[in-house]
C-alpha cells in the first residue's frame, strides 16, 4: 500500500509536567494528529544541543501520595526473536516500586528471570521474544501510601510474508 505525504511545516510543543522528588519524569511531544503516524520521538534535546539525561531536583516534597500508573498500553506486539518492550511508568511519594506478573489459570504468578528478562524501571523488556512469551501482563506499583495495577497483553505473532510472481 502507498500513500501520498504532503510536505507540512509544523511545531512540536512539550509540556511542563509536576514530579516529585525522585520519580520519573514522563515528556510527551505534542504534534498534529495528521503527522503523528509518520513520526517517532528519538530524542529530547535542549535548545543549545544537549541531549536530555538524568537531571537532579532540588525539591522537598510534603506529604504523601499513591502510586498512579501514568504511561502503559493494552497491547504491545511484536515478532519472534525480537525484543518486546512493556512499559510501565508510574508516580508517587515516597517512590513507588514497581514488579511484573503473568496473568495464568492460576492466578497472578511472578515473571520469571529468564535469560534475556530484563526489569527496568518503567518497563519490562523481554530480550528475544518467543511465542510462549506471549499473554497478559500485570504491573503492580506500590509504596507505603497504596498501590495501582495495570494490565497489558503481549502479543508475539510470525510476520506473514508475500511472493509475487
Amino acid at each position: 500500500m502507498m500513500k501520498n505525504v504532503v510536505l507540512e511545516e509544523f511545531e512540536a510543543h512539550v509540556h511542563d509536567d509536576y514530579v516529585p522528588r525522585g520519580n520519573t519524569a514522563l515528556f510527551r511531544c505534542h504534534v498534529p494528529s495528521t503527522l503523528r503516524q509518520y513520526l517517532s520521538v528519538t530524542s529530547w534535546t535542549t535548545e543549545d544541543g544537549l541531549v536530555i539525561g538524568r537531571r537532579e531536583t532540588h525539591l522537598q516534597p510534603s506529604g504523601k501520595s499513591a502510586p498512579r500508573i501514568l504511561k502503559a498500553q493494552a497491547s504491545v506486539e511484536t515478532s519472534p526473536g525480537e525484543d518486546a518492550e512493556v512499559p510501565c511508568l508510574a508516580r508517587g511519594h515516597p517512590p513507588p516500586s514497581t514488579r511484573w506478573f503473568r496473568r495464568s489459570s492460576r492466578g497472578l504468578t511472578p515473571v520469571a528471570s529468564r535469560p534475556g528478562t530484563v526489569h527496568l524501571p518503567g518497563l519490562l523488556v523481554l530480550r528475544s521474544a518467543v511465542e510462549s512469551d506471549q499473554g497478559r501482563y500485570t504491573c503492580l506499583a506500590n509504596n507505603s501510601v497504596g498501590e495501582d495495577r495495570m494490565d497489558t497483553e503481549l502479543l508475539v505473532r510470525r510476520k506473514l510474508g508475500l511472493s509475487l510472481y
